[in-house]
Formats: structure tokens, C-alpha cells, sequence
């Protein structure tokens, strides 16, 4: 509820405005514009009237142009301003003479014009007497429907206040005049009333640039805080992925470093890996049988030479069988191309060979 009287809107002079107020005109109906709360202006008592009209069967879209029409007719106004509630039938409506009012042609647009009445807060039923913006103001109120109305320009007095008691179809014996109430009046009317007036042009070419020139700064502004928002995001986006690739790098570099460290001891294994070789080939020879002292073959040259070796037994003179013996040393797999040698002194075979895995992995 509002906590200060309401100042009562009073007609602006006639002169131009500068164009510094219309700037500022224009502003404030754009804002109305945005937000859809036009300015209501309040009219006062002394320039409205009221009354009742039927209307039974008129659709709601046709309300304000029938209305107007009964209007044009009972008061004879061409084109007179009006606010309308409809309950049931029937239609509650107060008009005024639209010569009267005065507003800023900037600010017409959105400049709703409202009798006073309207901004009051509900009344209880009874009598009451209101100080209104200009004079005074006598009510009947029934049911919360105000059912007599009528507007003195000074204070009335007890002959004054019985013609409307007995207006009313109340005893005047058995009310006499009330204090005069001051209303703190409301900044819109309730949503059943409409209006129609008018002082509700379209907007003007001018106000139509004004408002375009705003909205497209405002837009501009916009577009350019955005893409500010949306560099500063790819930057913070780009740093912590520097971030992440300095990191990754320095984890390169450590392990680059550590790789250099074990090269030297990987080397000098790999260059142990022949003598390795010809161990495992001895042990597998051996474990075969094919020099022991149970069959007397024994191992007398072994030289070993680009994946090439050549192999030299003494054999005994009797019980040995050399089909046999080179059989024994192909069916192990460790051998490719073997041939045999000749001129190798008495009692003695040599044969020549390539590794099958030159690798010193066994099959």
C-alpha cells in the first residue's frame, strides 16, 4: 500500500519543449515501452462523469466501440475519453472530454489517462464524502459497488447532502453529513477496468527513431560486452592449456633425460650380448648330447663370426655314426645352410653354419 498521498498530475504549459526534455521524454517511454507499464495519469472528479449502460449480448472485442457509440448518443460528445468495467448486463463507465487534457506528444503514446476514482482504495458500504483533487465528491456505496455519485465543487451543506441521501433511496433523518475522508490513492486501477482514449496515439516517427537509436546502441552494447566475456573465456582457456603443455613438456624432458642416463648400461649390455650367444648355444649343444663323455665326441674348435659359426668335433673310431650326429645337430633348429667340411685331420668332423635367430632366441 502506498505510504504518501498521491500528487495529482497537473497540466504541462503549452510551450515546446527543449531537446533535452523531449531526450528525456523519449527515454521514458522507451523504458514504459520495455517494461509495458504506461504512466497513468489522473483525472480529476470535476472533469468525469458517470454512468450506466447495457450491454447484453456484446462480445468482449466489441465492448469499447459499443460503448462509445451509447456514449455519442446519450451525451452527444463526438469522441469522448472512457474507462469501463462490465459486471454482468450491465456496464459501469466514466467518461470525460478529452479537450481538457494536456500531455507531451512524446509521452502520449504511453500516457494512460484515469479518473481519480478509480486509484481510490475499495470503500465499505455506506455514505461517505470524499475531498477529491478539486472539490468534494458524495458516494453510496452497496454491496462494494458504488450505486450514487455526485461531485460539489465546494462543501455541501445539509440541504446539499439530503437531496443526495434521498437520491440515494436512504432516510436523510437517518444520516446526516459525514467528515470529509482524504484517500491516499493507488499508482494503477484494478485490472476489470479499461480505458479508452484518445490521448493512446501511436508512436510517432520521431519517438519510433529515438527508441530504434536506443535499441540498436542497446544491442550494440550487449553484442560488445559478449564478445568481451567470450575473448576473455578463450584466454583463460588458452592459458590453462599453456599451462597443461608446459607441464607435459617438462615431464618430456625428465624422461628424455632419464632415458639418456640408461643408454650408456644398455649399450655396454648389448655389447655383451655375442658372448651371451655363443653361452646359450654351447648349453643347448651340450644338453642335446652332442659332445659328452659317454659318447666320446668331444668339442675341439668353436669360432664364431657375423652370425656365421664354425664347429670342430673329435669323434671316436669306433660306434659313431656321422648321418646321425648331423641329424641330431638339424633337428635342434638352431642351424641354417649346415655344410659339412672336408680336410679336417683324421678322427675329427667340422661343419659350417648360419644362425637361424641371429638374435639368440630359441625356437
Amino acid at each position: 500500500m502506498p505510504t504518501a498521498p498521491r500528487k495529482y498530475a497537473q497540466p504541462p504549459a503549452q510551450n515546446s519543449p527543449t531537446p533535452v526534455q523531449a531526450w528525456v521524454s523519449w527515454v521514458r517511454c522507451f523504458w514504459a515501452w520495455c517494461v509495458g507499464a504506461p504512466r497513468v495519469v489522473s483525472l480529476s472528479r470535476s472533469q468525469c462523469h458517470r454512468l450506466t449502460l447495457d450491454v447484453k449480448g456484446i462480445s468482449r472485442r466489441m465492448l469499447a466501440s459499443s460503448i462509445g457509440l451509447q456514449l455519442g448518443h446519450v451525451t452527444g460528445l463526438s469522441s469522448p475519453g472512457y474507462a469501463w468495467r462490465v459486471e454482468g448486463n450491465r456496464a459501469e463507465v466514466w467518461y470525460w472530454t478529452e479537450e481538457q487534457q494536456s500531455v507531451p506528444p512524446a509521452e502520449q503514446a504511453l500516457t494512460r489517462p484515469c479518473p481519480e476514482m478509480l486509484l481510490r482504495p475499495p470503500l465499505p458500504d455506506g455514505l461517505h464524502l470524499l475531498s477529491c483533487q478539486q472539490g468534494y465528491e458524495a458516494l453510496s456505496v452497496l454491496q462494494g459497488d458504488t450505486r450514487r455519485s455526485r461531485w460539489f465543487a465546494k462543501l455541501p451543506g445539509p440541504d446539499a447532502w439530503r437531496l443526495f441521501v434521498q437520491d440515494a433511496g436512504l432516510d436523510p433523518a437517518r444520516h446526516s453529513l459525514p467528515e470529509v475522508q482524504t484517500l491516499v490513492l493507488q499508482d494503477a486501477p484494478e485490472r476489470a477496468w479499461a480505458t479508452h482514449s484518445s490521448m493512446l496515439r501511436p508512436v510517432g516517427g520521431k519517438t519510433w527513431l529515438a527508441l530504434t537509436a536506443m535499441a540498436l546502441l542497446g544491442a550494440a552494447l550487449f553484442a560488445l560486452v559478449s564478445y568481451n566475456f567470450k575473448l576473455a573465456y578463450q584466454l583463460q582457456s588458452l592459458r590453462k592449456e599453456y599451462v597443461t603443455l608446459t607441464q607435459q613438456s617438462a615431464a618430456s624432458i625428465k624422461l628424455q633425460q632419464e632415458l639418456d642416463a640408461q643408454r650408456k648400461p644398455l649399450a655396454a649390455v648389448a655389447n655383451f650380448q655375442p658372448k651371451w650367444l655363443q653361452l646359450r648355444l654351447m648349453a643347448r649343444l651340450a644338453e642335446a648330447g652332442l659332445f659328452n663323455e659317454t659318447s666320446k665326441v668331444k668339442l675341439q674348435e668353436w669360432e664364431y663370426r657375423n652370425n656365421r659359426i664354425r664347429i670342430q668335433f673329435s669323434v671316436p673310431s669306433e660306434g659313431f655314426s656321422l648321418s646321425q650326429f648331423l641329424e641330431s645337430i638339424e633337428r635342434l633348429g638352431l642351424f641354417k645352410d649346415l655344410r659339412l667340411l672336408s680336410g679336417t685331420p683324421p678322427l675329427s668332423v667340422a661343419f659350417q653354419a648360419a644362425l637361424a635367430d641371429p638374435s639368440g632366441g630359441t625356437p
